[in-house]
């Protein structure tokens, strides 16, 4: 009688090691693939940011050309070229350090504007899903105040736009 015993406890000991162990393992599964999920949302969130960010830019140069027409100051728009166009905003991007020497040296996450090339430069945090158009992989994204083309500078008005200086596109599996 006792070797029955003794062998229907260590057949339930070893079930119970072997449902502990794959329960470990599908907690680890579910862990991996809730952390790829998440980085995934966190780069969709990051190029929402950055689109809404710089469409902001635009629709605040679009007021200050508006402003300027109106109250008669045409003038200064075309010297507005190059321009750090943060000014534009009412309130400057989370991460916007002011003014810097090289866009590629900032850290993650961090806007600032290059005064030599007249830049506005963005190091993503996720750049594993940003590439150039071109295919290749970039790591800072870039933005100019410049002269919208098919105008002429000896109008009365110059009308700018903020271009893009980088052709990208956010790859999100």
């Amino acid at each position: 009688m006792m070797p029955d015993v003794a062998r229907s406890v260590g057949t339930f000991a070893g079930t119970r090691w072997l449902l502990g162990g794959v329960s470990v393992i599908l907690i680890a599964l579910l862990s991996l693939w809730l952390l790829s999920a998440l980085q995934r949302i966190e780069t969709v969130v990051e190029r929402m940011i950055v689109e809404q960010t710089v469409q902001n830019i635009r629709t605040g140069l679009k007021v200050a050309m508006s402003e300027a027409v109106i109250s008669q100051r045409d003038g200064e728009i075309a010297g507005w070229v190059g321009e750090n166009p943060v000014r534009w905003l009412a309130s400057p991007p989370n991460g916007y350090r002011g003014e810097c020497a090289r866009g590629d040296d900032v850290g993650e996450g961090v806007w600032c504007f290059e005064r030599t090339s007249g830049d506005l430069v963005y190091r993503p945090r996720y750049a594993e899903g940003l590439v150039a158009k071109d295919g290749r992989a970039l790591s800072v994204l870039r933005w100019r105040v410049g002269m919208t083309k098919g105008i002429r500078t000896d109008e009365s008005v110059a009308w700018l736009r903020v271009e893009n200086v980088t052709s990208y596109v956010w790859v999100i599996e």
